[in-house]
């Protein structure tokens, strides 16, 4: 019996300087029955040019172009444009290993999941990781226990790549238009929502480059706010409506959500008022979140905080931000 198709979708924009790494990490995987579906978002550096030579020499290579609309639009023209019984995402300037698709698709395969997850490492800019012994456990979690997972932050990330999902399963999904950050957190959600069973391996097939660029991103307060006010919305306040079973781990991650927000525009002054609805966000939430023992310890540590003083807080998360510490509660968790 042949293998099923499977797609991959991976957006571009400006990624000259890691892309030939990624497409050699998707070009190298022990999965064949594959298509790499590169979207070309309006790149104005040599990624186009890349790109060409790979279309030349691999025949599962496509390539789409569209004005720059971010990535988000453009993972959304990928799932329009995908083949594949199946269907996952590599951002262009993260790689895989080798196996990163044929392992997600046997986890997936093996339990009748209709979505796996595997497990990924963040690299700095000259940081090398040396990949571990293979992990040959798995878990799987019914749809309130892949949700809560999610919510709470243990192992099911807000991050679409990692995770191979069923075309039935996507093909009404897709991630919203109009805001640039927690887009990723909020199509997962509909994901999960829509799988009667997930199945998750701590496995590291990804590997994630974090950009050191900017991190306090004080031009972009009024796109956080309108994050914020679609996510706050159609994101939080629909989950605990529709699953208040597990409204702790929905306020959990709200939480985190409004934090990163709150420490990311804490001192702006033109972001004041955005500021003040996180503010009552967080304390409305933070005592819940401070005495929830499911909760991650680095989540109840920012709630304690929080519950004295939110300023306290911001100022901490703030001087971590500039000073780019990696230090585990103030990862990024949109």
């Amino acid at each position: 019996m042949a293998s099923p198709l499977i797609s991959v979708i991976v957006p571009v924009y400006n990624k000259e300087r890691h892309l030939k790494r990624c497409l050699d990490s998707l070009v190298r995987q022990t999965y064949e029955n594959l298509e790499i579906i590169l979207i070309n978002d309006g790149s104005t550096d040599k990624s186009a040019e890349l790109i060409s030579e790979y279309i030349q020499l691999y025949r599962n290579v496509y390539v789409f172009d569209q004005e720059n609309q971010g990535a988000s639009s453009a993972r959304n023209y990928g799932m329009e444009k995908a083949r594949g019984e199946y269907i996952c995402f590599v951002d262009s300037d993260d790689y895989v290993y080798e196996d990163y698709v044929s392992y997600l698709y046997k986890i997936l395969n093996d339990t009748g999941a209709e979505c796996s997850i595997c497990s990924a490492y963040k690299l700095q800019e000259s940081e090398k990781y040396k990949r571990q012994e293979k992990n040959k456990k798995y878990f799987v979690f019914d749809r309130m226990a892949a949700l809560k997972n999610f919510f709470y932050r243990k192992g099911i990330t807000s991050y679409p790549c990692l995770k191979l999902i069923r075309s039935d399963i996507a093909h009404d999904i897709r991630f919203p238009k109009g805001i640039k950050y927690g887009e990723d957190a909020f199509f997962v959600y509909q994901v999960l929502r829509a799988c009667e069973s997930v199945v998750y391996s701590p496995r590291v097939l990804y590997l994630y480059y974090q950009n050191q660029g900017s991190v306090t991103h004080q031009k972009n307060w009024k796109e956080y706010a309108c994050s914020w006010s679609f996510l706050k919305k159609e994101f939080l306040e629909n989950a605990e409506a529709e699953y208040p079973d597990i409204r702790k781990s929905v306020q959990s991650k709200g939480f985190i959500l409004a934090a990163d927000f709150y420490c990311r525009v804490y001192g702006i002054r033109d972001a004041e008022l955005f500021a003040k609805d996180l503010k009552k966000y967080m304390q409305k939430v933070c005592c819940t979140v401070l005495t929830d023992s499911d909760c991650k310890w680095s989540n109840r540590f920012l709630a304690g905080i929080a519950c004295v003083s939110v300023k306290e807080m911001g100022m901490l998360c703030r001087m971590a931000l500039k000073l780019n510490e990696k230090i585990p509660f103030i990862r990024k968790s949109l």
